[in-house]
């Protein structure tokens, strides 16, 4: 059952990489052609050598002039048949690769945020660079090599077919070994893979991580910790990898004992029938060669498994990002109307667990009127942040409504469609690097710099922004390095002014900020349009008196305080 099961996978991931490779058809036909032709010169190099030695031995001057220029032109054929090949194979591979890792990269912009996030980081970093990589390979490299690799198989059979059959009785009878233990070896080196590609996902996403805290890792000392630390996943790497290598090997071992068993069946006869007179020189030189096509194609054909089954694993972890449903799409012009008259947000009884999790939500209600300022209060790690996803579309309640009604009373349910209603300021204010204009115009391109100057103001920024070394043209490092956590909040917050969107979500967006300047700037927004909702979650009672209505979300329930 195992056994059919794994292969039946298989066959949908060879389909799942047929469908890419139809888009190039073209370019690999031509590729498998040029291989073709190189294969067809090297078998006829084999015959018209059998025409070349037996003429020499036979003092035929006439013949040897003709079978040497033919003997000297296949070979250069080939040799530029051969360089051909390899240049058209480097354009497919980088215009494939980037195709499909272009495209795998979109299915996980698009997917569904709560299932995507369920894999870690650094995992879907390897999938999109190791995984792609050998899917490109295989519609690159495989499908090509083998059908030329089957074709030199077959053809050779045929040469020795025609010329002795007794030699192709020889080869025939290592074929159903090699069928039998192929069964077997398959499901092993799928298994060996599947797991390498694991223990690789691991210990890319442990680097990721690291790399990405260092400042955090040294403030707590952990340096030693993490350099052990990665020691032990880079042991756990190796110990599946050599296994991998180890079945490889013997497995190789295997067919290759098996191959020169043939090879030298075939050269033992050929030796023989020189021997008795059967054969000429020239005849045993043509299956010298033969057989060693014969063994070269058998290697190669032996080798391509392991390919295989690797590349088609690779397909298999991809695959599994286009099962993900996709988040509805949004209609700019709609949402750009449907908020001209202002927003008002209302979450009815809602229930809401994460994936395999307790409920986050039981039965919380909370509301907030176009124009209206809104708290959310509680404990860390009870519900206001994920209530802010909600709003967002970023994850779906398992019960209750959330919806928003614009001034003329129309009303859309909340999901990823309805995204652009929202400007958030998150509780980590990423910055991307580049130019604090840059992270700006990311989400208004074509703002002025008034608009730009303006948005910086009412978010307490331009103040410290136009005494820097370029002003907005600054330049940041990763996550605004190089700014200070304040003055990153500052940035952020400039930035979803900027969006200009009905509904404004803060998720703690002024933690860092003095109680002064936090204050000056909540008022700075509260002042900017009437008809701007306000959502945020803080832990500072300064900020209540601000707002028009305070929740405190805890216990799975919404009371309103004020």
């Amino acid at each position: 059952m195992r056994l059919n099961r794994s292969f039946g996978e298989m066959v949908r991931e060879a389909k799942w990489i047929y469908a890419y490779s139809k888009s190039y058809r073209l370019e690999i036909c031509f590729y498998i052609l040029s291989g073709v032709l190189s294969v067809i010169m090297g078998l006829g190099s084999s015959v018209v050598s059998k025409y070349l030695i037996d003429a020499v031995t036979g003092h035929n001057n006439d013949t040897i002039a003709y079978a040497a220029a033919a003997f000297v032109g296949m070979g250069v054929f080939k040799a530029l048949s051969n360089a051909l090949s390899s240049r058209i194979s480097a354009r497919i591979e980088i215009r494939v690769t980037n195709d499909i890792r272009a495209d795998i990269f979109d299915k996980m912009m698009l997917a569904d945020w709560e299932l995507i996030s369920e894999y870690h980081s650094g995992d879907l970093l390897n999938r999109l660079n190791g995984d792609v990589s050998a899917v490109s390979a295989s519609i690159v490299g495989f499908i090509p090599s083998l059908i030329t690799r089957l074709l030199q198989f077959v053809l050779t059979f045929i040469l020795i077919l025609i010329n002795d059959s007794v030699m192709a009785a020889i080869i025939v009878v290592g074929i159903p070994l090699s069928v039998l233990a192929s069964r077997y070896v398959m499901r092993r080196l799928r298994e060996y893979n599947r797991r390498q590609r694991e223990a690789h996902s691991e210990l890319t996403a442990f680097n990721e991580e690291a790399l990405s805290n260092l400042q955090q890792i040294k403030s707590f000392s952990l340096v030693g910790h993490f350099m052990d630390r990665l020691r032990e996943v880079q042991a756990a790497y190796k110990l599946i990898a050599l296994k991998l290598n180890r079945f490889s090997v013997w497995t190789t071992l295997l067919y290759t004992l098996l191959g020169l068993v043939v090879s030298y069946g075939c050269y033992a006869w050929g030796v023989y029938r020189l021997w008795t007179g059967f054969y000429t020189y020239g005849t045993m030189t043509m299956f010298l060669m033969l057989a060693g096509y014969f063994s070269s194609s058998f290697s190669a054909l032996v080798s391509l498994v392991p390919t295989c089954i690797s590349q088609l694993t690779a397909a298999g972890r991809l695959m599994e990002f286009v099962h993900i449903p996709k988040e509805r799409p949004s209609d700019p012009e709609r949402m750009r109307s449907f908020g001209e008259s202002g927003v008002s947000v209302s979450v009815e009884h809602a229930l809401f667990a994460y994936a395999h999790r307790q409920y986050v939500f039981e039965d919380v209600s909370i509301h907030a009127d176009a124009g209206e300022a809104v708290a959310l209060v509680g404990p860390s790690g009870l519900g206001k942040t994920t209530m802010l996803r909600v709003l967002l579309g970023l994850v779906e309640l398992d019960e209750g409504s959330a919806t928003v009604t614009n001034g003329r009373g129309e009303v859309l349910e909340i999901s990823s469609a309805t995204r652009r209603l929202f400007a958030y300021v998150a509780q980590d204010n990423v910055l991307f690097s580049g130019s604090i204009r840059e992270n700006l115009l990311l989400v208004r391109p074509d703002a002025t710099e008034e608009m730009l100057i303006s948005a910086l103001t009412d978010a307490c920024a331009w103040e410290f922004i136009e005494k820097l070394d370029g002003g907005m043209d600054f330049k940041l490092g990763e996550k605004g390095s190089g700014l200070s956590e304040g003055q990153i909040q500052r940035i952020a917050i400039a930035r979803a002014l900027l969006v200009d969107a009905p509904v404004l979500l803060m998720d703690e967006a002024t933690s860092a900020l003095d109680i002064a300047t936090e204050q000056r700037l909540i008022g700075n927004l509260l002042a900017r349009s009437g008809r701007q909702t306000v959502i945020l979650t803080t832990h500072r009672d300064s900020l209540l008196s601000l707002c028009g209505r305070v929740y405190s979300i805890a216990g799975g329930t919404a009371v309103e305080v004020v």
